[in-house]
Formats: structure tokens, C-alpha cells, sequence
């Protein structure tokens, strides 16, 4: 057995994780499965009376009543214990992640549990209470103490700037009309956000805000610039003057919604997505109406009320924090690891219980796996804003955060390329499913000729499970065991677990399976090589004689063979992975934290850094294995320039060309830049506002504009205008949607509690809470939540403040919808007809540059397979394909790297690809729905290829990998068959682009791989099947096996785009 099995278990046991070191850290399960009864139960159900009064039953009454006050003192002091339990994880959950948010289960006791048991026991259903109630509920407490700045005066006077006097003729400040934004500011600054989002959030708004003072300060002075030299004084209308407001409206209104636009797409964060939503309501409520600097001073302090009571409550009531759920994602992945770890090498194995079992495990464990590794990014960029905060992540230990994560995403490649190398097995699983194949040795060779193919790779997989079975098994369990320490040690890093043993373990247990499984596929490589009559003097030192015939290739070997290949090499990628994340995790307990003080000295600049000791870090070892340092690489970004067209190769030097070439190629590059999508967007906006706000400028214009509140419209048009049509299109329906809704119940709430300052608030708390249910629980629809409370806001609130004008609520919900409407509208219109950016037309495009991608990063990866590698000698059947004495980090070469970057690159593009495939359902068609399904499978199809291309890059960029002496022989096939695959993978990306008919014949790469096979298949050291020179035969056949599935995947792409857009000579019917 492996090292696994001999060695000691986990030092790991339930106890120690439910066990806390103090006693304030003792969670309520304990608390509760502690807390002595005041009596037990079979003295409680013994009667008391009547009995004899005797002195022994005197003596037994008084010890009965000691024997309760001390029970209930105990009880007491429990409690105690249970309350300070309870206020360490409502107030300081960010210290012990381990009790945060989990709900308290009791243990079931078979005797009959007493009253203070059965209420505990009802409380612990309920409390502490479910991250998604905590959330609604900071949101509408939040709200509430917002909009108390609309129904109690003196809070609204707080923000006024004017001035009134009373009857008595004292000067007071008049309540503000514009008390109700400090709920719209709550709304878009909700504090359901962990510490770290909340500080960024902050952080933002500051910028925001500071951007949306300096627009309205700007404003003022280019009005009175312009009103000084007007021939009124700016009190009547006259050229000078609107030429000023032309100005303003051109630059400070449009320009300003122009700038945010593309500050929102280039930050791509929803915390700023929302304070540029406040800085344009800043802009709007003041630039608009020509305010001067009070306005903007109450609005300012609107704005900052808003934040703070959001910042309170996030802080205050159930804090949460990044860095404890990214300890939390983190082990859902690893979870996730392990259970897909044991799910493949069953299935790799063919276990009894995977050929009974469905796909659906399979399919859930993917899915969970997807899910939980999504938010592992965000939470890592959030949680590095706590480092003030939160000791978890200060000093080193971000940095080591940093390549645990990236470990991640790399085990994550390693899981993606062990999933496509088990289409084997899947279909043997099938047809044992489905009667074809038998698994019983007798049996199988009484199978039909139709699936005698099936039979003999089931043999091989078998043959290979009594080889080293055991030792993948032992592997995989050294690996789960890793998994779960690393797991265990992410929540909480006082616990007793000896991660150096388990790294030892790991690493015995992997150098023993790369002997064992290099040794069996040697031999089944070999094969019964004297019963064919082929090499008879050629001596070895394996066991080949022994081995029973199992329909061997006379000419060549079994390709089942080199498909086990391509995943035990997965597999060892994946445990050598292990060992780095091990280590990484090493680090990060064993990592010395700096206090507040000393990280605040090493932030600033000219603070005192603290002298750290020499150490070698492992993220200083390997900088590029971080995802901040590791940045995704275009591979079409690596091709030679497109100008000047004279020299394709290079790009001239400006210095080295005249002036006019030098003008031409500036005004070339300007040109580039407005192509841009993010460009082209904000221009669109910039223009698009301007136009929208236009009549406020205007003589006649200007009256309706703003009694009909015409800034509402602009609000509505920023916030609805996104880059593509479908959100455009989606945002607007939800934006028409949500405010009717609102308004409506708005006018219902005020017409049923009319001028009720008690009754109104609480309508207002009860209505936000399905809203921010929908915003914080359902991000797709989130908007629709915002929009319905932001339309409540300014129809039930706005005509309380404006009572006294004598405002209806009808008429303030009539304007806001129509305002609303004319917004989305424009909106819609201005993103239709103005530079569509449809999501149809750029998923399709966006295939097409996938394509060109793939081409890229398969030329690269031949090219490694090219590199000529100084051989090495003494190579026999024992020797393992990858060197296991030497089990530690491989040194990642340049090549490696870039290969790397490439293919993170291309699984950003996939996903940006399923996000527009989404949005395409929202831009309708007249000529029929859009085929979401067709290009969902291509979606899928060129993941697989992208799988497969990976566990290629695994095999390729081996050391011990193809040699010149291989590509002489057989130059002219290997170059036929790249040719042809590029010529495929150009081909697909033009139909995708064109979208034209198809040639009826396309590059013959599958044949072309067929004659590549049948060359090598010729050569005297494949012919031999000798294991004595080594193995890199066997991996320049493997390469050229694999290739296989790729070009299948290429032809299955081939077909359906013919199907779909037709081909040439034939019907066309384009999609």
C-alpha cells in the first residue's frame, strides 16, 4: 500500500473543529449540549407527594432543593456564557470565522427532554438567523432610519441650508424638500456589504463625489463667466447667455455622463456602478436648476447622512467580512476538489459503484464546483480592503492569499483536462449500461465484432486497475486528505493538524504512483511482443511474457493506451499542485502578522517600514503563479503589427518617418481608439444626455422641463444605457416595470395613512423588504428591486415633503412615471440606432476571435513540441515517466507561462461569451427567435477542445518530451496535420464572422493525423515497443493520438455550422 494508508490519519478530529481554545469562543452548540438540566428527568417525573414526613424524607427534600439552586446557578452561568457566545458573533465574527453565521444543531437525547430543552431547542432554529435575513434586514433598518429624515422635522432641518422664522420671529432652518434622497442615497448605498466591500465602497463615493463637486463648482463659475459679459447681466435670454448654458449643458452635463459611462465600464465594480448613479443625481439636482453652492451643500450633506447610516448599520448590526467568505469559498472549492477528484478516478477505475450509479452526481458536483468558484475573485479583492481591519490578511499573508488562489484556478485547469481524458470510460459505462459490454473476463471475449473495439479497451483500463490501481487510489486519497487540511486550516488556524506530515505523505505517495502507472503503461505498451514474431532477440527486463494477449495492433500500439496516458499525466499535474498549495498554506499560518500601527507605517509612504527578517517566500520564489502577476495573455496580441503596411514584421519608430507619415499614422491610431466599444459607448452617452437635456436650456423649453421634473428622465437614461442592446433593453423594461409598481403602491400607501408621520415610515420599512430581497438575494433582478423602491421613494416621500406646495401624490406619481418612460425610451432609442452593440452580432464575433485564439495557442503548443532537449540516458521499463525523486514545485520556463496566461485568457473569453449568449434573449428579432441552443453546444464544444488543449500543454512541455530524431522522420505529416488543423480553426472563425455557406469539404485534418499515426507507426523504436530507451516515443505518440478529440471537436463544429448556415451550392437560410 501507499504511503497514504501506512502513514498516520489526519490529526484532525470532530472535537477539535467544534472545540475553541477560550471560552467565549464556544459556540452555542456546545453552550447548549453543556448547560446542565435543573433536574434530571427520572427525578422529574418522581412525585414529590404525598410521602411520608420522616427525616429521611426531610433530608431527601432539602438535598432535592440544593441540588436545584445549584443546577439553576449553573444554568445561569451558562446563559451567561451563551449571551457573550452570541455577542461574539453578532459584533466580532470577523475573529472566530469558525462560529460565524452556522446554526446550532442539538444532539437528539433518547430520554424525554425537559421544558428549558425544548425552548432552547426551538430558539436554536431561528437564531442566529440566515445570511439572507441578516442582509434584508441591515437594508430595511437602514431605510427606515433614512426616511425618518422625511417624516421627523428636526432631522430634516439638520440638512436645510435656508433659513424661516416662526411666529415668534425667530430665524430657524426650514425643513429641506429634498429630506426623501437620503433614502434613494440608502438605496443605492445599501449596507448589505462585508467590511471590505464597504470600505471600497466609501473609497468610491469619495472619488465620485469629489468629481460631481468639481462638475457643479465648474458650472456655476462658466455661467457667471458667461453672464458677465452678457449685455442683461444673465437676467434676460440673449446669445451670450445661451451660449453659456450651451456650454454647461455640452460639457458639464453631457460631458460628465459621457466620462462616468466609461468610468463604469473600465472599473466594472457594482459598488461603483452605484456611486456614479449618486454622483449623477448630484450633478443633475444641481447643475440643472442653476443652483448655487447651498444646494449643493444640502445635497452634499445628504449624500454624506446616506453613507454614514449605512456605514453604521454595516458595521454595526451582524458585521460581515470579506475575508471570512473567501475562507468560506475557498473551502467550498476544495470540497468541490475532492469530491470531483473521487468522482474521476472511479470512473477512470471503472469501480463497481460508478457503473451502477447515474451522470447526475457527476453533473452536481460540476455545477457546485462552478458556483463556489466564481466568487473566489471577488472575495479575494474584497477582502484586501480589510487589512486594516482583519489580521487574517495583513502583511505576507495577502500575498500568500494571492497564490493559493491562483493554485486554485490552476487545480481547477487540472480538474477541466482529467474530465476530457475520461470520454473513454464514459462510453464503456454506457454500454455496460446498455447491455453492449460485459464485463466478466469470460464473457468479453464472446462479445460482437461491432464493439469488439469497446472490449479491448475495457481489457486495457482493467489490466491497468490491477497495475496500479491501488496506488491511484492511495494517491487520491493522499490528495483528499490534503484537501481537507488545507480546508480545515483556512477556517481556523489554531488547530493541531501537521501539515508537514500530510505534505510528506503526499509526496511518498506520488513519486510511488509515477513509478507504478509509467511501469504498467510500459508494459501494456509493449505487449506480447515474442507471440508476434517482431524483435525475438531484443531482451528487456519487464514481465512481457507473462502478459496475455488482449488483440494487440501487430503493427502498432493500442491508442487506449495513450488516452490513460493523457490522464495520469492530469493526475500528477494535479498532486504536484497539491504540494505547492500545501506549502502555500505552510506559509500563511506559520506567517508572522503585523500589528495596525506597523501596517499603517508600511503603507505610507514616508512611514517606517518594519526590518523583516531574510526569508525566502515561496509568492518571492514563483511570482508568476499569482493571479496579480500572472495577467491572461491575448494570443492574437502576440502576432507581428499591422503597420505601416510596408513592413509588416515591425512598427516603425515615430522619429524614423516624416511628418506627414507621422500625422497619418496619429490620426490612424486616433481612429483605432474610437473604434473601441467602451469609447464608441460613452460617446453615445455624452451626446445622447446632452440632447436629452437640452430643452432646459432653452427659452421656451425651460418652464416644462422643470415642472415636470425633467432630471428624472436623465436619471432613467444613465442608469437604464449600458453597453450592449439586451441590457439596454432589459434594464429599461425593469426600470418601466418597477416604477409603475412603485408609484402605485406609493399612491396607495399615502392615500391610506395621508400625512401620517407614524404610520408611513413603517409602511415604507414593511414595502422595502420584498424589495431588498430581490437586490441582495437575486442579482439578476436586483435592478428591479432598486427601481421599484427608488419609484416608492420619490412618490410617497417626495409628497410628504412637498405638501405644503400642494403637491398630490398623483400628480408626483404621474410625473415620474412619464418622466421614467421618456428616459428608458430615449435610452432604447439612442442605443438601436447610434453604434448598435448588439449581443448577436458581437457573440458571434467574439466566437470567431475564440477561434483564431485556439489556432494561436495550438501553434505555441507545437512549437514547445518542437523544443530540441538534450536526451537522457540509462532509461528502462522501471524508470518513471516523470522523475519522482524529486517531488517539489516544477520551475515554470517562459514558454510554460505564456502558455498559461493564453489559456486563462481564452476561459475569460468563454465566460464573456455565455454572458452576451444570455443577453441575446433580450434583443428581439422579426425573423424568428435567435438559435440559443446551437450556439450554446459551440460554446461547449470549443471548452472541450480548450480541455483538451490543456492536458496536451501537460504532456507537451515536459522535459522529456518529443526530440528532434522524431520530427525528422516524420516532419512532413506532423507539419500536414497543423496545417490542416489551423486551416480548420481559420475557417470555422470566418463562417462565424460571415456567417456565408460552408465549403462542402473542409481541411482533411483527421486523415492528415491518420498518416502522422501510420509514420510513426513505422519507425524501429515504436515497431520494438521497447521501454528500454525511454519514453519519449511514447509522448510524441500520445501528442499525436490526442489529437484526435480535437479534431473531432473541429468536426463536429464543421457539421453544425453547415447545418446552420448552410453550404455553398445548397439552400442557405442564415441565422
Amino acid at each position: 500500500m501507499g504511503a497514504c494508508s501506512q502513514g498516520q490519519p489526519l490529526a484532525i478530529r470532530r472535537s477539535a473543529r467544534t472545540a475553541p481554545s477560550h471560552p467565549l469562543l464556544l459556540s452555542a452548540q456546545d453552550l447548549l449540549r453543556r448547560t446542565p438540566r435543573a433536574i434530571s428527568p427520572d427525578k422529574s417525573r418522581r412525585p414529590l407527594l404525598p410521602c411520608p414526613v420522616s427525616k429521611n424524607s426531610t433530608d431527601h427534600l432539602r438535598q432535592v432543593r440544593e441540588e436545584s439552586r445549584r443546577s439553576w446557578r449553573n444554568l445561569s452561568a451558562s446563559w451567561r456564557n451563551l449571551s457573550a457566545s452570541l455577542s461574539a458573533v453578532l459584533f466580532f465574527p470577523g475573529t472566530h470565522p469558525q462560529i460565524e453565521f452556522q446554526r446550532p444543531r442539538l444532539q437528539s437525547v433518547r430520554s424525554a427532554p425537559n421544558r428549558a430543552d425544548v425552548d432552547i431547542s426551538q430558539w436554536s432554529r431561528v437564531w442566529p438567523p440566515s445570511p439572507a435575513t441578516v442582509a434584508v434586514t441591515k437594508c430595511c433598518i437602514a431605510y427606515l432610519i433614512g426616511s425618518l429624515f422625511t417624516f421627523i422635522p428636526e432631522l430634516a432641518r439638520i440638512l436645510s441650508t435656508g433659513t424661516q422664522e416662526d411666529a415668534h420671529g425667530r430665524v430657524r432652518p426650514k425643513p429641506a424638500y429634498s429630506a426623501h434622497m437620503v433614502a434613494t442615497i440608502v438605496v443605492y448605498f445599501h449596507p448589505a456589504k462585508s467590511a471590505g466591500n464597504m470600505l471600497l465602497a466609501d473609497r468610491y463615493a469619495s472619488i465620485l463625489m469629489l468629481f460631481a463637486v468639481m462638475m457643479c463648482i465648474l458650472s456655476m463659475y462658466t455661467v457667471q463667466l458667461f453672464d458677465h459679459f452678457s449685455p442683461s447681466l444673465g437676467d434676460k435670454w440673449d446669445w451670450i447667455s445661451e451660449t453659456g448654458d450651451w456650454v454647461v449643458n455640452f460639457l458639464y452635463i453631457g460631458g460628465s455622463m459621457g466620462v462616468l459611462a466609461w468610468a463604469k465600464i473600465w472599473v466594472g465594480n457594482p459598488s461603483f456602478n452605484s456611486g456614479c448613479s449618486m454622483a449623477a443625481v448630484t450633478i443633475f439636482s444641481v447643475v440643472i436648476k442653476e443652483g448655487n453652492m447651498p444646494k449643493l451643500v444640502e445635497i452634499l450633506l445628504i449624500v454624506m447622512f446616506g453613507v454614514i447610516i449605512s456605514n453604521i448599520i454595516c458595521f454595526v448590526v451582524f458585521p460581515t467580512t470579506a475575508t471570512t467568505r473567501l475562507q468560506n469559498s475557498i473551502s467550498r472549492s476544495l470540497t468541490s476538489f475532492s469530491t470531483l477528484l473521487d468522482l474521476l478516478t472511479s470512473t477512470f477505475l471503472f469501480e463497481q459503484h460508478i457503473l451502477k450509479s447515474t451522470q447526475t452526481s457527476l453533473r452536481q458536483a460540476i455545477t457546485d464546483h462552478a458556483k463556489a468558484f466564481k466568487t473566489l475573485k471577488a472575495d479575494l479583492a474584497e477582502a484586501k480592503h480589510e487589512r486594516v481591519l482583519d489580521p487574517r490578511v495583513r502583511g505576507r499573508k495577502l500575498k500568500l492569499y494571492d497564490a493559493a488562489i491562483g493554485s486554485l484556478a490552476r487545480l481547477a485547469q487540472h480538474i477541466s483536462g482529467m474530465r476530457s481524458s475520461t470520454k473513454l470510460q464514459e462510453s464503456l459505462i454506457r454500454a455496460v449500461r446498455e447491455g453492449k459490454l460485459n464485463l466478466d473476463e469470460e464473457k468479453m471475449d464472446s462479445t460482437s465484432a461491432d464493439d469488439a473495439e469497446l472490449a479491448q479497451s475495457a481489457k486495457l483500463l482493467m489490466r491497468f486497475r490491477e497495475m496500479a490501481g491501488d496506488e491511484m487510489n492511495d494517491l487520491n486519497a493522499c490528495c483528499d486528505e490534503a484537501l481537507e487540511a488545507v480546508k480545515v486550516l483556512t477556517r481556523a488556524s489554531n488547530l493541531n493538524v501537521d501539515l508537514p506530515a500530510t505534505r510528506q505523505r503526499l509526496t511518498t505517495s506520488l513519486a510511488t504512483f509515477s513509478h507504478t502507472s509509467s511501469s504498467a503503461i510500459k508494459r501494456l505498451y509493449a505487449g506480447p511482443r515474442r507471440e508476434q514474431g517482431v524483435y525475438q532477440n531484443e531482451r528487456d527486463d519487464s514481465e512481457d511474457e507473462d502478459l496475455p494477449a488482449i488483440g494487440e495492433i501487430v503493427d502498432g500500439p493500442n491508442e487506449t493506451v495513450f488516452l490513460i496516458y493523457f490522464f495520469l499525466f492530469t493526475f500528477e499535474e494535479f498532486a504536484r499542485e497539491m504540494l505547492f498549495l500545501l506549502d502555500t498554506v505552510i506559509e500563511i499560518v506559520h506567517t508572522e502578522t503585523p500589528s495596525v500601527l506597523d501596517h499603517i507605517r508600511s503603507v505610507l509612504p514616508f512611514g517606517q517600514r518594519r526590518q523583516q527578517p531574510r526569508r525566502t517566500f515561496l509568492y518571492q520564489q514563483l511570482p508568476w503563479l499569482t493571479p496579480e502577476n500572472l495577467v491572461p495573455i491575448d494570443p492574437s496580441k502576440l502576432q507581428a503589427p499591422v503597420f505601416p503596411r510596408a513592413k509588416t514584421d515591425t512598427t516603425s519608430p515615430l522619429r524614423q518617418v516624416s511628418l506627414y507619415a507621422r500625422l497619418r499614422q496619429r490620426w490612424w491610431a486616433f481612429g483605432e481608439w474610437l473604434r473601441q466599444p467602451e469609447i464608441r459607448y460613452s460617446i453615445k452617452i455624452w451626446i445622447g444626455g446632452a440632447i436629452l437635456a437640452a430643452p432646459a436650456y432653452t427659452e421656451w423649453g425651460r418652464y416644462w422641463f422643470l415642472e415636470f421634473r425633467g432630471e428624472w428622465a436623465l436619471i432613467a437614461f444613465f442608469s437604464v444605457n449600458n453597453p450592449t442592446l439586451g441590457q439596454t433593453n432589459a434594464m429599461s423594461f425593469y426600470r418601466c416595470a418597477g416604477t409603475f409598481i412603485g408609484a402605485l403602491v406609493g399612491v396607495i400607501v399615502y392615500h391610506l395613512f395621508p400625512q401620517n408621520a407614524i404610520l408611513l415610515p413603517m409602511a415604507g420599512f414593511l414595502f422595502s423588504i420584498p424589495c431588498f430581497y430581490i437586490v441582495t438575494q437575486i442579482p439578476d433582478h436586483a435592478q428591479t428591486g432598486r427601481f421599484t423602491l427608488l419609484a416608492y421613494n420619490l412618490t410617497c416621500l417626495y409628497a410628504y415633503n412637498s405638501r405644503e406646495r400642494n403637491y398630490s401624490v398623483w400628480r408626483v406619481a404621474i410625473y415620474r412615471s412619464g418622466t421614467v418612460i421618456i428616459g428608458a425610451l430615449w435610452a432604447a432609442v439612442v442605443s438601436r440606432y447610434w453604434w448598435p452593440y448588439t449581443a448577436r452580432r458581437e457573440l458571434r464575433m467574439g466566437i470567431s476571435d475564440l477561434c483564431v485564439d485556439l489556432s494561436y495557442l495550438y501553434s505555441r503548443l507545437v512549437d514547445a513540441n518542437n523544443q530540441d532537449i538534450a536526451e537522457s540516458n540509462g532509461h528502462t521499463e522501471e524508470t518513471p515517466l516523470v522523475a519522482g525523486s524529486k517531488i517539489a514545485h516544477p520551475h515554470l520556463t517562459a514558454s510554460v507561462q505564456q502558455l498559461l496566461a493564453m489559456e486563462l485568457h481564452l476561459q475569460s473569453q468563454l465566460t464573456t461569451l455565455r454572458d452576451l449568449l444570455v443577453l441575446t434573449k433580450n434583443e428581439p428579432r422579426l425573423k424568428g427567435p435567435f438559435p440559443t441552443s446551437f450556439y450554446s453546444e459551440v460554446l461547449l464544444s470549443l471548452e472541450r477542445m480548450l480541455d483538451r488543449l490543456h492536458s496536451m500543454r501537460c504532456v507537451t512541455t515536459r522535459s522529456e518530451c518529443v526530440r528532434t530524431e522524431f520530427d525528422a522522420h516524420v516532419s512532413k505529416e506532423r507539419i500536414e496535420m497543423t496545417g490542416s488543423v489551423i486551416l480548420y480553426l481559420y475557417t470555422i472563425s470566418a463562417g462565424f464572422k460571415l456567417r456565408t455557406p460552408l465549403p462542402p469539404y473542409l481541411p482533411p485534418a483527421e486523415l492528415n493525423r491518420q498518416r502522422l499515426v501510420a509514420a510513426i507507426r513505422e519507425l524501429d523504436v515504436v515497431k520494438r515497443r521497447s521501454a528500454r530507451g525511454g519514453n519519449k516515443h511514447l509522448l510524441y505518440f500520445a501528442y499525436a493520438l490526442a489529437m484526435q478529440e480535437v479534431i473531432a471537436e473541429l468536426g463536429y463544429l464543421g457539421e453544425m455550422m453547415q447545418d446552420t448556415f448552410g453550404v455553398i451550392g445548397q439552400t442557405y437560410t442564415p441565422v
